[in-house]
């Protein structure tokens, strides 16, 4: 089973998203481990060709469990979105893993 609540606030030149995930098995493996988080917000300059915005994702495997053992993912996106025409928006970013050892980074478009 899987809550997903979009919470969004639009101002004059700013945009805020607040996405969290909650998630849960309800039969099979992961049943003991509860409900599961995945929180995301997304911050965006609201301009006329690109939008500026920053984007976090995270994941915690199970909100019932201690934090110290348990994996999380935590991941920091910088990007915006491209106006090519008023039907066609382009959306491209670069992200960052914040939790790893080594440095991670991934790109989408």
């Amino acid at each position: 089973m899987e809550l997903r609540p979009i919470i969004d606030k639009e101002f004059a030149r700013w945009q805020i998203v607040f996405n969290p995930v909650f998630e849960r098995a309800l039969h099979g493996p992961g049943t003991r481990h509860g409900w599961n988080l995945e929180p995301a917000l997304l911050l965006r300059l609201k301009r006329n060709l690109f939008s500026p915005s920053i984007e976090y994702y995270g994941g915690i495997e199970s909100i019932n469990v201690h934090p110290i053992a348990q994996p999380e993912v935590h991941q920091l996106s910088l990007g915006g979105d491209l106006k090519v025409s008023e039907e066609f928006l382009v959306n491209m970013g670069v992200g960052f893993d914040l939790v790893s050892y080594f440095p991670a980074q991934n790109s989408r478009f």
